[in-house]
C-alpha cells in the first residue's frame, strides 16, 4: 500500500478521496495545489475552475476516489474553434442577407423619388396647402436618409463578410467601420473620438481588422460606467511608427484602469465560473494573435482611476 499511496503522491493529475457527504479525507500534492486540501468540499462533475485552471473529474463507480484532469488547454482550443466556425457561417450568410435587405430598400428609395417628384408638381397646383406639402417633403426627406444610413450598413457588412487581400485606405475604412459597430456599446459610457492621421493598407484582412478593433473599442467601453457620457471619452488614433513601414493604431479610454497586478496576464485568456460551467474569453488574446500572424503585436499601458492605451503595430501591406 505504501508504493500505491507513493505512486499517487507523485502523479501530476490530482486525486482526491471523499467521505459520503463530498468532504475530502484524502488528497495528493496535485489536488492541494488546486485548493481541494483535506477537509475541502468537492461534488464530482461539470468541468470547474480550480486553480486558475480547467478541471475535469472521473470517477470509478461504486469507489470515492476522484481524479482530477486538467483540460485547460483543451477547452481553450475548443471555444478558438468554435468562435473559428461562428465567424465562417458569418461570413457566409452576411453577403447573401445584405443582397436581400437591399432589394428592397431600392424599391422603397425609388418610390420615395416617384412621390417627391409628384409632389412638387402637386405644390405648384396648390400654393395655398404649402405647409402641408413641406411637412410630407421632410418626411420624403428622413425616409431618405434613413434609406442610405441602411445602405451603409449592408455594404459593411457585405465588406466584412469575405477576407480582402488588399483595400485602398483599409484603416480608415475598418475604423469607421468598428467605431459604428461599437457605437451602442459606447453610447452611454462615452463620446467616441476619432483621429486619422495616418491612413494605409495593412497586412490584415479587413475582416480580422474590423474583429480587432471593436473587440478593443468595446473593452475600452466597458471599463467606464454607464451614466456620465458626457465626461468620458474612447478615443481611436492612427499614425505611422518609428519604424518604416508599419503603423499604430492607439485606443485610448479614460476608465477605470487596470490593476498592476493584473498587466502580466492580461494578453492569456480569461477564464471565469458561470452557472453554466467554465467560461473561457479570448479577447485580447485573440487581438494579440491577429496582430502577431502578420508580424504586429499589441501592448498595454494603464494607470488606476485613469485609464488604459491599447496599442497596435502593424506592418503595411507592400
Amino acid at each position: 500500500m505504501a508504493d500505491v499511496a507513493d505512486a499517487v503522491a507523485t502523479l501530476p493529475a490530482g486525486v482526491i478521496v471523499l467521505d459520503p457527504e463530498g468532504t475530502v479525507v484524502s488528497a495528493n500534492p496535485a489536488a492541494v495545489a488546486l485548493g481541494l486540501a483535506v477537509g475541502a468540499h468537492f461534488t464530482p462533475g461539470a468541468d470547474r475552475l480550480l486553480g486558475g485552471r480547467i478541471i475535469a473529474s472521473t470517477t470509478s463507480p461504486g469507489t470515492t476516489v476522484v481524479a482530477l484532469h486538467d483540460v485547460t488547454d483543451r477547452t481553450i482550443a475548443a471555444r478558438r474553434a468554435e468562435l473559428a466556425e461562428r465567424r465562417l457561417e458569418y461570413r457566409g450568410t452576411a453577403g447573401s442577407i445584405a443582397h436581400q435587405i437591399n432589394n428592397p430598400l431600392g424599391i422603397i428609395n425609388i418610390h420615395a423619388e416617384l412621390i417627391k417628384d409628384d409632389l412638387i408638381s402637386l405644390k405648384a397646383r396648390h400654393r395655398d396647402d404649402a405647409k402641408t406639402y413641406n411637412n410630407i417633403s421632410e418626411s420624403l426627406d428622413e425616409l431618405e436618409a434613413a434609406v442610405s444610413a441602411i445602405t451603409q450598413i449592408t455594404a459593411n457588412m457585405r465588406a466584412f463578410a469575405q477576407p480582402m487581400p488588399s483595400a485602398t485606405h483599409q484603416l480608415r475604412r475598418a475604423i469607421e467601420w468598428a467605431v459604428h459597430t461599437a457605437a451602442p456599446e459606447l453610447r452611454d459610457r462615452a463620446f467616441a473620438v476619432t483621429d486619422v492621421q495616418f491612413d494605409a493598407a495593412v497586412a490584415l484582412t479587413e475582416p480580422d481588422l474590423g474583429r480587432m478593433l471593436v473587440h478593443l473599442l468595446r473593452n475600452a467601453g466597458h471599463a467606464i460606467p454607464p451614466g456620465n457620457a458626457p465626461h468620458h471619452q474612447v478615443t481611436i488614433t492612427t499614425r505611422a511608427a518609428a519604424t518604416p513601414g508599419r503603423a499604430i493604431v492607439e485606443v485610448r479610454d479614460t476608465g477605470a484602469g487596470i490593476p498592476a497586478a493584473m498587466l502580466a496576464t492580461i494578453f492569456e485568456p480569461s477564464l471565469s465560473q458561470r452557472d453554466s460551467g467554465v467560461h473561457v474569453g479570448l479577447g485580447l488574446c485573440e487581438c494579440r494573435e491577429i496582430a502577431r500572424s502578420v508580424g504586429g503585436d499589441i501592448s498595454l499601458t494603464s494607470v488606476v482611476d485613469a485609464g488604459t492605451i491599447v496599442t497596435v503595430e502593424l506592418p503595411i501591406r507592400s
